[in-house]
């Protein structure tokens, strides 16, 4: 967003904004990868509570490794000679640009998840990231130096993604002062995780404000909150999948069925299913499903999506003009198809098929099962979403076609 934000600072590789609400108080944020020119990190949060914000927005995805980055820290310096109270904040690359700039800003640190060196030998980092890495020539990355005469270093970040751990140990190998918060299973994109918690607020403005935060109601939260994420619950999956623990497999289908649960409630309110018992003899009649999908709960129908193609194949199909009923329950928004397979068919095609949208709660969709003479349907396959997710089909029911209605979505 860069209404109201008054632009200082414009090169070939770096963007800077400000929005000077404050005389004392300054938080400077650096984007990350992806190099929106819109970026502005942490925009509006960081108004709301009182900060002025100076922003450091990538325009290519250097990890800061730019000339031009002393003069913008330069111009950042020289418009917040009255900021007392200066706070550097960033996530991943741009975690990076604010740990290897604080001391410059003159700043203590708020950062989520983190690189803290850009040498492949010394922490893990991606061979997508290398890639973008290797088109600048690095000119500072030092960042364990550059935090020496930097007092308070907070770091947020998932102990169990490996690759930021190793971020954070390389850098504890000469900072033998940083304030560790980890989140098992919050994946890299931490304030994503914390947002979906409903912590996002609470948690990180408590680490403006404070230059200690409280570490027992820290984790108490955490603890509270933690299901409320799909991405926790998703990554929690990943790693149960490669875990010996007998423990966790049964800890995560609870509270990934909690989950599910707690999500329809809320929405199933305000939301009618013209029968609980309409799906039960679709049960008998799916007969297969693909990789992507996953059994949470076959008396319910209730299912996780692994990958952007999960399909439910069904047999048993009336071969005449009904109208048909589909209901269920998306935790995500994205698309969905269903796809009809007739006797002379070799398989699937998306030339008989319909698509439709899919909102995150209860979606129901109504089509026509068109009867061609001579070439029955022998399958229907349902593709409810085209993302990773759960979802739980509600209802599924044929109705005689008296108007002979075309398909509606």
């Amino acid at each position: 967003m860069l209404n109201a934000k008054t632009q200082i600072y414009k090169g070939k590789y770096i963007s800077l904004y400000i929005d000077n609400i404050s005389t004392s108080d300054v938080i400077f944020t650096f984007s990350g990868h992806g190099a929106n020119p819109k970026n502005l990190y942490g925009d509006g949060f960081i108004q709301q509570l009182g900060f002025s914000g100076v922003f450091f927005v990538s325009l290519a995805n250097h990890w800061w490794q730019t000339p031009e980055l002393n003069e913008a820290i330069n111009i950042a310096n020289e418009n917040t000679k009255t900021h007392s109270n200066r706070i550097a904040y960033g996530q991943s690359m741009g975690g990076y640009g604010a740990l290897l700039c604080a001391a410059r800003l003159k700043s203590r640190v708020v950062v989520t998840a983190p690189q803290t060196t850009l040498d492949a030998r010394k922490a893990n980092i991606s061979q997508v990231w290398m890639k973008d890495i290797s088109q600048f020539p690095i000119v500072r990355d030092n960042v364990e130096d550059e935090l020496l005469s930097v007092d308070s270093i907070k770091i947020f970040y998932d102990n169990k993604n490996s690759s930021d751990v190793s971020h954070v140990e390389h850098l504890k190998t000469h900072i033998n002062w940083l304030d560790e918060y980890t989140i098992p299973y919050a994946t890299h994109n931490l304030p994503r995780t914390l947002k979906e918690m409903g912590l996002i607020t609470s948690l990180i403005s408590e680490s403006f404000k404070n230059e200690k935060n409280n570490k027992i109601e820290f984790r108490k939260k955490i603890r509270a909150n933690k299901t409320k994420s799909i991405s926790y619950i998703l990554n929690l999956r990943r790693h149960t999948e490669k875990s010996k623990n007998k423990w966790l497999h049964p800890f995560y289908k609870k509270i990934a069925t909690s989950y599910i649960e707690k999500e329809i409630s809320k929405v199933r309110k305000n939301d009618s299913i013209a029968s609980d018992d309409g799906f039960r003899d679709l049960n008998c009649k799916l007969i297969s499903m693909n990789q992507h999908v996953e059994i949470y709960d076959a008396d319910k129908l209730l299912f996780l999506s692994r990958g952007n193609d999960p399909q439910l194949v069904y047999n048993d199909i009336p071969d005449t003009e009904l109208i048909c009923r589909l209901s269920f329950f998306s935790n995500t928004a994205s698309y969905g198809n269903i796809f009809f397979l007739r006797k002379s068919s070799p398989g699937f095609s998306p030339n008989d098929a319909i698509s439709f949208s899919v909102k995150s709660g209860i979606n129901h969709v109504t089509f026509t099962l068109s009867s061609i003479k001579g070439n029955p349907l022998e399958k229907i396959r349902i593709d409810p979403i085209s993302c990773s997710g759960f979802f739980q089909i509600l209802e599924f029911k044929f109705e005689p076609n008296e108007e002979k209605y075309e398909q509606v979505i």
